[in-house]
């Protein structure tokens, strides 16, 4: 991978001028991109009922998948977090549900892309009062590149092996942003789409990773919101 699975997903999720997020499940997304990476590195090992654990040699120099790797280290001690409720604390998807509400995971993954002179941080001001944060591209020669990959895989028919798009499409379709980030191409070469993220070698692991974050989805966003109303 030319750069970490989690920026290539942020970069496709970000608005190229604007800035802002196009989807509303970009900490899911972000989230599901580090486990995708780790699973793909086999530093997450999936059991035959795929429940998830951490090889002991599990590591990395990036300074985001390494504060990712200690949240999960302890995630895989009994948990008293709220989705423990649901017996989702040792399931991959109460893994990303977890890592998705780690503190400044959105921050710390700009962050470093703009330290890398890819993104750019602007403050705007709204009524003189609230500031808004945005981080539109300054380079925008990785995200093109990377879009040339992506189209040149869905427009093509060729046998394809390549990981990183295979879980890049899964990711994509799983957080709503095909439309996004293809447009029309999107519902034009959905049959095509969809057999490259279940045909691949990895297409079994980006299944279950859809199948993951749709039900973290339900976790996170919609269980919580059936607990408050009946308290």
């Amino acid at each position: 991978m030319i750069m970490p699975l989690y920026q290539s997903y942020l970069l496709l999720a970000l608005h190229d001028e604007k800035g802002s997020s196009q989807t509303m499940h970009l900490e899911l997304g972000l989230a599901t991109a580090i486990i995708a990476q780790l699973i793909y590195q086999k530093q997450i090992i999936l059991d035959c009922a795929h429940k998830p654990t951490l090889s002991l040699e599990a590591h990395s120099d990036d300074p985001l998948i390494a504060r990712s790797l200690d949240h999960l280290r302890q995630h895989q001690e009994p948990s008293r977090g709220w989705w423990a409720q649901f017996g989702e604390t040792q399931s991959l998807k109460g893994w990303i549900a977890s890592l998705a509400e780690m503190k400044t995971l959105k921050q710390d993954a700009v962050t470093l892309l703009c330290d890398a002179n890819i993104l750019q941080r602007r403050e705007r001001s709204l009524l003189f009062v609230f500031s808004r944060t945005t981080f539109p591209e300054r380079n925008p020669q990785p995200e093109q590149a990377l879009l040339a990959r992506l189209r040149d895989a869905i427009e093509g028919d060729h046998v394809l092996q390549d990981a990183e798009i295979s879980i890049l499409l899964a990711l994509l379709k799983a957080t709503g942003l095909m439309q996004p980030v293809f447009g029309d191409s999107a519902e034009r070469r959905a049959d095509r789409i969809d057999a490259l993220i279940q045909d691949l070698p990895s297409g079994q692991a980006a299944q279950e990773l859809i199948a993951a974050i749709e039900a973290a989805l339900l976790v996170t966003v919609i269980l919580p919101t059936v607990i408050s109303t009946t308290q």
